[in-house]
């Protein structure tokens, strides 16, 4: 299984960060082979939509699961239709 958690900082010492459509990055980890790697979040400076643009983001990126603290209203409609599980 593969997850995305919003991270701060693109190493194993960063913080979660709590915003995750403007999270700065995504460590995607793969719990079954215990490796990590980070992906930067693109679309964190844009003025609207940005957890929409970024549910896609990490779904594409790891097919299906996330880490997230707080998300947008429009959030949860973006993970209905990427199947993406927020934890």
């Amino acid at each position: 299984m593969k997850i995305a958690i919003s991270s701060t900082e693109p190493n194993p010492d960063a913080q979660l960060d709590l915003r995750f459509g403007r999270c700065r990055c995504f460590a995607l980890v793969n719990v079954d082979a215990e490796t990590y790697d980070y992906i930067d979040n693109e679309t964190a400076a844009l003025t609207g939509g940005t957890g929409l643009q970024a549910a896609a983001g990490a779904a594409e990126a790891v097919g299906g699961e996330a880490g997230a603290k707080r998300r947008g209203s429009r959030f949860l409609p973006a993970l209905i239709r990427s199947r993406l599980s927020v934890y």
